[in-house]
């Protein structure tokens, strides 16, 4: 499936599952093609809920914190620096 089509499938289905006041939790975040729509559409419907960006790296990492301030999420959005993983 192509990745256009794909990220849309995905962000179609948290349109159904994410409520206004819910939280949200992207690991691997990439350039914010899901945790973006998310916090848009809590942000539309006034909610209270929180979108969590955890990137590993840097540089997409600070692409993510400058998208959030230029697109005025600061109030429902927390960026993270950080690896995820099931073991070391």
């Amino acid at each position: 499936m192509e990745k256009s089509k794909l990220i849309k499938k995905v962000n179609n289905f948290l349109e159904k599952i994410v409520g206004p006041d819910d939280s949200f939790i992207d690991c691997g975040a990439s350039f914010g093609w899901v945790c973006f729509p998310v916090a848009s559409r809590i942000r539309m419907m006034r909610g209270k809920g929180k979108v969590v960006a955890v990137e590993a790296d840097k540089k997409t990492f600070r692409f993510i914190q400058k998208s959030v301030k230029k697109n005025n999420f600061d109030s429902n959005f927390i960026v993270e620096n950080l690896y995820v993983a099931d073991s070391l």
